[in-house]
């Protein structure tokens, strides 16, 4: 409802200052309507711009803060609990590891400031070496073993 009477206002107002201008184009002899609607053309030119203006304005805000958002989720998903043991007295301290950062903490137990140290590294990737036939001999090597034993106990 509140849109409904915005309009209407916004239609009030620019019927004045349109009738303004026509009252006084009629004093000064030009007449009535050609100052009217030109000035109501105007106005709705101006009307037009103006929130295409604003829209802008407010989508190029949005677009930060969804940006800024992204970014603060981003840096929060970096954030990890992990279970680091003291450098002094090798106590167990879960602490939240913030990849952004630089991250330290005070043992639980022994108060003293702890740093940590975040190392990657690659490993090679290994392909199994067993396989079907491989399984079956040792598995058939197995149950014969148990087999004798089975007999060495019963002797």
């Amino acid at each position: 409802m509140k849109t409904f009477y915005a309009i209407l206002f916004s239609i009030g107002v620019t019927s004045v200052v349109s009738s303004i201008f026509g009252c006084a184009g009629y004093l000064y002899g030009i007449g009535f309507w050609v100052p009217f609607l030109v000035v109501t053309g105007l106005q709705l030119v101006i009307g037009a711009l103006w929130n295409t203006y604003i829209e802008n304005k407010l989508a190029a805000k949005m677009q930060i803060e969804r940006e800024s958002f992204e970014a603060a989720k981003k840096l929060a998903d970096s954030i990890q609990n992990v279970d680091l043991a003291c450098a002094y007295c090798a106590a167990r301290n879960t602490i939240q590891l913030n990849m952004a950062e630089e991250n330290s903490f005070k043992c639980i137990n022994c108060n003293n400031a702890n740093k940590v140290q975040v190392q990657f590294s690659t490993i090679r990737t290994t392909e199994p070496v067993v396989r079907d036939d491989l399984l079956s001999k040792i598995f058939k090597l197995q149950t014969e073993e148990e087999k004798e034993e089975k007999e060495k106990v019963k002797k």
